[in-house]
């Protein structure tokens, strides 16, 4: 079968509330079986059969009780919309039998009908509840003028209360409806502004230098936004807690509880709480983080942990793991007694913008510390380059030298031989050379 609608279920509750509000004694005459009854209550037999064989050709439904257990029964087996009760009966005085009339069945009308009137009497029967008190012998138009108007009243009555009821309802559901969308309406706006910050966070990541100022960065934005945090870093099979939103008093009270730093704690990848987040990569919504934050931090006691946590102002908590090119790199942990389900997606566009910026930041420092390292080598082979050079040119300053020495010594000797011969043996060397 399909399921119901809004308006379906909105008319389902409206019925009900009417059968609360009759208590399934009285209906109203729209909905009720197509004859309203009544219930004639006298030892006399003739009294019974009498009332009841007027009452049916007026449309009624009977039926009789000669005792005040037999009428008591009868109104726990079904719902009568009136009752006529003799005050005087066999079993019990009719003033009593009223009064457990009206607790068994609250919206149900009795009148009183008596052979020994009196003012007394009739004051105490309309105080304990009945609709009218009529005098025996019982005149039948005053009857059935006193039927129709305790039965017109009892309607009129149940209407109102049922209206009633309804209104509350209704008032009720708009409270509901509307703490439901003021609800919405908070959450929609800290979801915007986790988007927000996560648009800051990868603006001012491009910016940033360093992992550590990407942590801050990113715990300054959310702690505006009323959550607390704390990121662990992957160092070998451990998560390392490298940065957290408690500063100041609150962390020296941490500390000084846990008996140890709260920076620096490794907690293993391994463990039962923290695997979920770790083994799955998705991002966990943690409704109890007691047990998941004690994983994050140094080991206390169970006293000692339910104070941290007061310190801490723990209410649910967010995991998001950190991806950065299919590897796990660390852990961002945010927790307020705001946090919802409904938080998650923004949490872990968050935590994935962050690994981004993270790995970035760590492929920009490994970058720089090679450009380092390569400026270094160029500086040494510069100054290789020039050491070089400069033995290159002594070496061809010396070699140049030697030949300019020789030089001169060949000239020497031939000058020496030319000033030996004559013009003429100088002149026949020459031509000799010529030819």
């Amino acid at each position: 079968m399909g399921q119901r609608t809004g308006p379906t279920r909105v008319c389902e509750r409206k019925q009900r509330v009417a059968q609360e509000v009759t208590g399934g004694s009285v209906k109203r005459k729209t909905e009720m079986d197509p004859k309203e009854s009544i219930l004639i209550v006298d030892d006399d037999a003739s009294i019974c059969a009498t009332l009841a064989r007027i009452l049916v050709r007026k449309g009624y439904e009977t039926d009789t009780a000669a005792t005040g257990r037999k009428a008591l029964e009868k109104i726990q087996g079904r719902s009568f919309n009136l009752t006529l009760l003799d005050i005087r009966l066999p079993d019990v005085v009719g003033m009593d039998l009223l009064r457990r009339l009206r607790e068994s069945q609250p919206d149900m009308a009795v009148i009183l009908v008596t052979a020994y009137a009196s003012i007394q009497t009739a004051t105490q029967a309309l105080k304990e509840g009945a609709a009218a008190y009529i005098i025996k012998p019982v005149d039948t138009d005053e009857m059935l003028a006193a039927i129709t108007q305790a039965l017109d009243k009892q309607r009129l009555v149940v209407e109102n209360r049922r209206l009633y009821q309804e209104t509350q309802w209704e008032l009720a559901e708009r409270k509901r409806a509307e703490e439901a969308l003021r609800q919405t309406a908070a959450r929609l706006e800290r979801f915007n502004h986790l988007l927000l910050a996560l648009a800051r966070v990868g603006l001012q990541a491009q910016e940033s230098l360093a992992v550590d100022e990407i942590l801050v960065m990113t715990s300054n934005e959310v702690k505006e936004l009323g959550f607390e945090s704390a990121t662990l870093m992957r160092e070998g099979e451990n998560l390392v807690l490298r940065h957290t939103s408690i500063e100041g008093a609150r962390r020296e009270a941490v500390e000084e509880l846990c008996g140890a730093k709260m920076i620096g704690f490794a907690a293993l990848l391994e463990d039962p709480i923290l695997r979920a987040p770790v083994k799955t990569r998705k991002t966990v919504f943690v409704a109890e983080p007691a047990r998941a934050l004690s994983r994050v931090l140094p080991p206390t006691t169970f006293g000692e942990l339910e104070r941290v946590l007061r310190i801490l102002h723990v209410g649910q908590a967010i995991l998001a793991p950190l991806i950065a090119r299919d590897r796990l790199i660390g852990l961002l942990v945010l927790w307020s007694p705001d946090l919802g389900q409904d938080d998650v997606p923004a949490v872990t566009a968050l935590a994935n913008q962050m690994a981004v910026a993270i790995e970035n930041a760590r492929l920009l420092r490994k970058l720089r510390e090679q450009s380092k390292q390569l400026r270094a080598f160029a500086a040494r082979l510069a100054d290789v380059e020039e050491a070089s050079r400069q033995q290159l040119a002594r070496e061809l300053h010396d070699q140049v030298g030697q030949n300019l020495t020789a030089l001169g010594i060949d000239l020497s000797v031939v000058r020496a031989h030319m000033l030996k011969d004559t013009p003429e043996a100088v002149r026949a060397r020459r031509d000799r050379a010529r030819g």
